[in-house]
């Protein structure tokens, strides 16, 4: 099976696609034995240094506790990259006691462990373990998992339960992620286990005197990545120079809103919300019919939760739909820090300047990112609401004569009749492409496996 593991969406006909994670879980791990063994784990002090592959370093301090060497067969999880084409065997090499790295070889036998058997298979070297203490180094690279919905979120994945195979407990660990620059707010989307100690450009966890039996210590880190955020700093920077030119803040905008969900306020109903969010939404549908519509559809859970009673897609289910598009819902995705900047920025260009054309295209073109079900995304059923009817008028009215704008208004009017004909929508959509207002400048990554 080749490339077929990455489920590939077309956003919006085609103009970004958008895929499930390519590998999804691709791990790096602590060496363990084969068979059965007498040898303990004292420690293991591992480094990761993000890059695309970032670099992996291992040191593990074993301990021989008998008074003869022990024989052991040491395997390392590595990634299976035979799936995909062109790509080879990653590097992996082991020292003893600070001898000369040689290479690891693959092992082709059940290892009785078997976490995402297509992705990675254990790589091994044979080692008779002195009486005493052994340093073992290995250095290798470990590949990032892509974020479903997003084109510039990563996750990083370490194993640590394989360490666990090590007679008794392991005395102490150290997992550190090295970022090239310092962590910015909101960059950490996910540190797993609990416990993550975040300070300038690390994430580190430390764990002592444990014995992993299931994943509960293994490391995973999902983030954005640190080089598009060096350019959303580089473009905040220019927008605090020229704090007066609409240039500056649409480019600002532009970028930052290229890193929303793309299955934020998608025409599917939220499958949970909290008592708070749905009190609150409950309030903003004026209709006491589609209010009923709305409560029939969800039901509490005893943790407090209110979760979809049915995600059967009935006439009931795609009522709610259109109840939430048409009563102003967004989703938490779509009210995220930078999503909400990018926003008032457009807002803010197209009070000053309403005939700005590159504003309002900029922003029509992400207006799904603001509105629930919006006509324009790509995933669900989408609706031409009476509030983004009125915004694509406004804008036509103010800049009668920008192409892409007017295409806007010739789809409304398509929409309003029903959609015999779609053909001005196809034509939108790459003139949207064409000129550039969903492009960004954020540096082109080839992982090589999508």
């Amino acid at each position: 099976m080749k490339k077929s593991f990455a489920a590939v969406l077309l956003f919006l006909l085609g103009t970004l696609a958008w895929a499930d994670i390519a590998p999804s879980s691709w791990y790096g791990g602590s060496i363990k034995p084969v068979l059965d063994s007498v040898v303990t784990m004292e420690s293991a002090n591992v480094e990761i240094r993000w890059g695309t592959p970032s670099n992996l370093r291992a040191v593990f301090v074993m301990n021989n506790p008998s008074d003869s060497p022990q024989e052991v067969l040491v395997g390392f999880p590595m990634p299976s990259l035979d799936a995909w084409e062109g790509m080879g065997p990653d590097p992996l090499t082991v020292s003893f006691n600070g001898g000369n790295a040689e290479k690891m070889t693959a092992y082709d036998e059940d290892m009785e462990y078997t976490r995402s058997p297509w992705f990675w298979v254990w790589h091994t070297r044979k080692h008779s373990f002195a009486p005493g203490k052994t340093v073992v180094e290995v250095n290798t690279v470990l590949r990032a998992s892509l974020l479903k919905g997003t084109l510039y979120g990563e996750r990083l994945l370490y194993c640590i339960e394989s360490g666990g195979k090590w007679a008794g407990v392991i005395g102490a660990e150290d997992v550190v992620i090295v970022f090239p620059s310092a962590i910015r707010e909101g960059q950490i989307i996910e540190a797993k286990p609990s416990g993550a100690k975040i300070e300038g450009n690390h994430v580190s966890w430390s764990f002592k005197n444990f014995k992993p039996k299931g994943n509960e210590f293994d490391v995973e880190l999902t983030y954005l990545r640190p080089d598009v955020l060096d350019k959303i700093d580089e473009l905040r920077n220019e927008h605090k120079q020229q704090p007066q030119s609409a240039a500056a803040a649409i480019k600002l905008a532009k970028h930052l809103l290229a890193l929303g969900s793309g299955y934020s306020n998608s025409g599917y109903p939220p499958w949970r919300l909290t008592q708070e969010e749905y009190a609150k939404t409950a309030t903003m549908i004026n209709s006491e019919k589609d209010r009923q519509t709305f409560t029939n559809h969800y039901a509490k859970s005893e943790d407090g939760l209110y979760w979809e009673a049915s995600r059967e897609w009935t006439s009931e289910r795609e009522a709610v739909v259109k109840i939430l598009a048409l009563a102003g819902y967004r989703d938490r995705e779509s009210q995220s820090p930078r999503v909400k900047e990018g926003e008032s920025l457009l807002l803010d260009v197209i009070k000053k300047h309403p005939r700005n054309a590159e504003a309002w295209n900029v922003y029509l073109a992400n207006y799904w990112r603001f509105a629930f079900a919006a006509f324009g995304h790509w995933s669900g059923t989408t609706y031409m609401t009476k509030k983004q009817a009125d915004l694509i008028k406004e804008a036509v009215k103010n800049c009668p004569e920008d192409e892409c704008i007017g295409l806007w208004g010739k789809v409304h009017e398509d929409a309003s009749k029903g959609w015999k004909e779609r053909d001005r929508y196809d034509l939108l959509q790459e003139t949207i492409e064409k000129k550039g207002y969903r492009a960004t400048e954020f540096p082109r990554v080839e992982y090589g496996y999508y």
